[in-house]
């Protein structure tokens, strides 16, 4: 405990003896929750304010560009490369903050079982995932597939959807039978919400790595670049990680 409260105290100290700042937050909706509680821990200890806009990363990504924001917490590495390359980042300032879980889930308690041996079975009709020759979690399911060497048989039933969010609904409504997400979408207060889940274990797929980067505005401001540091140190990961994140 003394150790962590250290640590805390040795991150936010350049910025206690800076003014107020409002830090500016880019964050897809699935790390939501999980950035609130380090930012609970942040805006506490500094004085500094975050403001959060979160929404799916595709539809955020164009308003990131105008400039407005400070930090952007997405959930594809491929966007925190882009905004990188359009000079609209800093150089080389990419960093991982979470690490996301897949999972299978529906919305039916009974449905899956604990060792996903559902996706075998006849009377699967459809599975949603998303392209995977554009989101990584798309790719990551892929894998999964060929891994249990199933790639074959289910190919017909997958139906592609646009987010994680609308995957999960389809899931959720009976629209397709099962769905491949990430665990902190189906997880409520460390526990499961609703619906059964097999969580993929991660040797089938490859690291889902969550990346920032903080933007050209914040890189003007000390706080943004305490905020990044608290997102990365031990204390930061473990409050991350309670929200279906981590290795």
């Amino acid at each position: 405990m003394h150790i962590r409260h250290t640590l805390l105290a040795m991150l936010i100290a350049a910025p206690l003896t800076l003014r107020a700042a409002n830090i500016e937050v880019a964050v897809d909706p699935i790390v939501l929750a999980a950035l609130k509680n380090v930012g609970a821990v942040f805006q506490r200890q500094t004085g500094h304010t975050l403001k959060i806009t979160a929404e799916d990363s595709a539809t955020l990504l164009p308003k990131v560009k105008t400039g407005t924001f400070d930090l952007w917490l997405g959930i594809n590495a491929k966007q925190a490369e882009e905004l990188e390359k359009e000079g609209l980042a800093e150089t080389n300032g990419r960093f991982v903050y979470a690490q996301g879980k897949l999972v299978l889930w529906s919305g039916n308690i009974s449905r899956v079982d604990a060792t996903g041996s559902v996706l075998g079975r006849a009377h699967v009709r459809s599975v949603a995932v998303l392209a995977p020759d554009k989101d990584p979690h798309g790719e990551a399911a892929a894998k999964v597939l060929e891994s249990l060497n199933l790639t074959e048989r289910l190919t017909p039933k997958l139906k592609t959807a646009d987010s994680l969010a609308q995957a999960l609904e389809a899931a959720r409504t009976d629209q397709v039978d099962l769905a491949f997400v990430t665990l902190a979408q189906v997880l409520y207060r460390g526990r499961l919400a609703s619906g059964s889940v097999w969580v993929v274990p991660p040797a089938l797929y490859p690291k889902l790595n969550y990346e920032g980067v903080l933007l050209k505005s914040g890189t003007q401001k000390e706080a943004a670049k305490a905020l990044v540091q608290l997102l990365q140190s031990a204390e930061g990961q473990a409050r991350i990680n309670r929200f279906g994140f981590g290795p």
